[in-house]
């Protein structure tokens, strides 16, 4: 399989979506303004960048694993929870497709606030509270929740991203590790 360069997928149209500009790169996965070829709505485009030392093996467990669990992710209908719109492969690389959300995050109103009021917090507790349990009755752990995994809408309601990241990404059962505690 040749090397992805994140730069190239600039320009290109992944499924539903044309993808407009890169956000951010980590070390595994890229991130996206990516624009509905049916809609014209903005959305993140997450691409998954999987090692180049997987082996084939390796390579399919990751992309079936992330087949389930994006399956699983797209069938979550919760208004506390960030939707996945769309998913798929783009020259063996898997992405996923969720709303665009320009309105910040817990993490960014706990940095300009610092403390909050017990009421706007019980609030925040209830809205993150519903999707978690929504989420949890469909069998689905989040497994990484944190402020900056809860967004805000432009209503200013609490909604939880990030789901099926951490097992989508965890090495366990996709790669050989002779290590007791890998």
């Amino acid at each position: 399989m040749q090397t992805l360069s994140v730069d190239r997928i600039v320009g290109q149209t992944l499924g539903n979506y044309r993808v407009e500009r890169l956000m951010g790169q980590g070390r595994l996965s890229a991130v996206y303004l990516a624009q509905s070829v049916l809609t014209g709505m903005n959305g993140a485009l997450t691409l998954f960048i999987i090692p180049e030392r997987f082996s084939n093996d390796a390579r399919n467990r990751f992309t079936q694993r992330f087949r389930k669990e994006a399956s699983a992710l797209t069938a979550l209908q919760h208004p506390h929870l960030l939707p996945v719109h769309e998913y798929g492969e783009h020259q063996g690389y898997p992405y996923l497709v969720t709303p665009y959300m320009t309105n910040g995050s817990l993490a960014d109103i706990l940095k300009c606030q610092g403390r909050c009021d017990h009421t706007y917090v019980l609030d925040i507790l209830e809205q993150v509270v519903a999707g978690l349990e929504y989420a949890h009755n469909k069998g689905v752990i989040h497994g990484t929740l944190k402020p900056s995994n809860i967004v805000l809408n432009p209503d200013q309601n609490m909604l939880v991203a990030g789901f099926g990241l951490m097992h989508m990404l965890q090495m366990r059962g996709i790669e050989r590790d002779d290590r007791p505690y890998g």
